[in-house]
């Protein structure tokens, strides 16, 4: 028999035994080694089935939201920004350790981006006072610390200020609202005192108890109830209502309209002035009008919407547009001239032309008419009293001056000057003094930000231009609902003392102020809040 020796494994399983294995997760469970074939009912209990719990436990750890210690979904609980010094040492810069401070990185990151797009105000206290904080914190400068706080001190004062204004302005229009929900209930208290109106008293009663719930005169369902109340009692309309209720009532009603009034003696003139230049444009037009003159009529007429061309040589303000006028004068000389030597020259031919050759019976009849009328001429010379005093006034104007003579401050634009009177704190309150607020869906309507502008401008900058600008505006914007009850005072006094100028440009000054004056009436004021002393007296001009 042959003796026995020891096994020796190969150098093949010694390595595959010498593998590591692969990581097994703990909360997965082991397989069989061999699938079995339960025989009996026995044998199937006693086959261990799967515990749920990591199951449920992974299920619950993916549905989890992450926890206050990590930032972002990801679970980066911390970002630090580190840099190189000039000894290519490595030191801290910032870091962002919990949400706050990541939702105030991305606030941030969002206004530089905005900022480079020219979205962002760089001049504005709150932008520049992050700015200034973020320098602060940068190591490198470290060295600039006491000179950074001293730029960051007034900027903290002026947010401080502007929060200030917001609280005054939030509380104005809170005591508004409240003033607004008084006069309603007054209102429908006055309906319930009345017998007419005792078979109503349950809907009244119902209207009373709900407004306080509805905390607001500008409710959709309370106008809806007044409206279906005013249509049964048949008493107030609606818009009187609406006029006597809170001013920043959500409705539309009946604007005051920006036509400008005038006194009757005044408006009788400009009738017969607009009369003889609209029988003038017929005569032109039936003797054959200028094509370019005719393109501007038509023009004026859809700027200005309407077909009458006797309004239409009337520019926005009220003022006439003199190079029109002067240009259809000269072109009805012209025709005029023309008209005369046609005639002189078929005086000898008369007799030869037949019926059906002679003039139009119907221009020979306008024309006949409009040089009978006894005071064509008297049109004619305040027309041309007008051109004269205009062309007067415009060759007296001096030549600008030079501009490298003339002082800084006088060579300053509008616009620079406006923004150096945003960096001052005390004109800054004024200037927010100025703005006109609405509640939605008015607040931005497209005429009530030229007309904020407009204000704007006019603080700064006192001239012809501004004042025609802020008038122009003025009247686009009266026609919002709720802008003239809401109009500040220092508003107010603006556009009063900039029409009031006795400027030879001013020629409507009196009818500008008899509006505004009109206006001011409707909100229950005598004038200007602000009363100068020897003011224009509207009701002697």
């Amino acid at each position: 028999m042959a003796p026995s020796r020891a096994y020796v494994p190969s150098i093949l399983l010694l390595r595959s035994l010498l593998r590591p294995l692969p990581r097994q997760c703990s909360l997965s469970h082991r397989l069989p080694s061999a699938p079995s074939r339960p025989k009996s009912k026995t044998a199937k209990s006693r086959i261990r089935k799967p515990d749920p719990q990591p199951v449920d436990f992974i299920q619950r750890g993916i549905s989890d939201k992450p926890g206050d210690d990590v930032l972002n979904e990801s679970g980066v609980s911390a970002v630090e920004w580190w840099e190189e010094d000039a000894s290519g040492n490595e030191r801290f810069v910032s870091a962002i350790t919990n949400r706050d401070e990541l939702r105030k990185h991305e606030e941030q990151h969002k206004r530089l981006e905005a900022w480079s797009r020219g979205e962002e105000d760089p001049n504005e206290p709150e932008f520049r006072n992050m700015v200034i904080d973020e320098l602060k914190k940068n190591p490198s400068f470290s060295d600039m610390q006491d000179a950074l706080e001293a730029m960051k001190k007034p900027l903290i004062e002026r947010i401080q200020e502007g929060e200030e204004v917001d609280k005054e302005i939030e509380a104005e229009d809170e005591m508004s609202k409240e003033e607004g929900i008084r006069e309603a209930q007054e209102f429908l208290q006055n309906l319930l005192e009345e017998p007419s109106l005792e078979h109503r008293r349950d809907q009244i009663l119902e209207i009373q108890a709900k407004l306080t719930e509805w905390n607001s005169v500008d409710h959709p369902e309370f106008l809806e109830a007044m409206a279906r109340l005013n249509e049964a009692t048949g008493g107030e309309s609606v818009e009187e209502f609406q006029n006597r209720l809170n001013p920043y009532l959500d409705i539309e009603h009946t604007a005051l309209g920006s036509e400008e009034e005038i006194s009757p003696q005044d408006k009788a003139e400009m009738e017969k002035l607009a009369k003889g230049i609209a029988d003038i444009h017929d005569l032109l037009k039936e003797g054959g009008m200028d094509p370019e003159l005719e393109a501007e009529f038509a023009e004026m007429r859809r700027e200005i919407g309407t077909d009458d061309w006797a309004t239409d040589v009337f520019a926005e303000d009220g003022e006439i547009d003199l190079d029109k006028l002067e240009r259809a004068i000269a072109k009805f000389d012209q025709a005029e001239l023309a008209e005369a030597k046609q005639e002189a020259k078929d005086e000898d031919d008369e007799e030869d032309l037949s019926p059906e050759e002679r003039a139009n019976p119907e221009l020979k009849a306008k024309i006949d008419r409009i040089m009978e009328d006894p005071r064509l001429m008297e049109r004619l010379a305040v027309i041309k009293q007008i051109l004269t005093g205009t062309k007067a006034f415009v060759s007296n104007v001096k030549s600008a001056p030079d501009p490298t003579t003339l002082p800084l401050a006088h060579m300053t634009t509008l616009e620079d000057q406006l923004k150096i009177a945003e960096n001052d704190p005390e004109h800054l309150i004024a200037l927010r003094r100025l703005r006109v607020n609405l509640l939605p869906p008015y607040n931005d309507h497209p005429f009530l930000r030229p007309f904020n502008e407009a204000l704007r401008f006019a603080y700064v900058g006192a001239n012809d231009d501004v004042r025609r600008v802020l008038w122009r505006s003025y009247l686009k914007a009266k026609t919002i609902p709720g802008l003239i009850e809401n109009i500040p005072d220092d508003a107010w006094d603006i556009l009063w003392y900039s029409q009031a100028v006795d400027w030879a440009s001013n020629q409507n000054r009196f009818n500008h102020l008899k509006i505004l004056q009109k206006d001011l009436a409707s909100i229950g004021r005598d004038g200007p809040p602000t009363q100068s002393v020897g003011g224009v007296d509207v009701n002697e001009a």
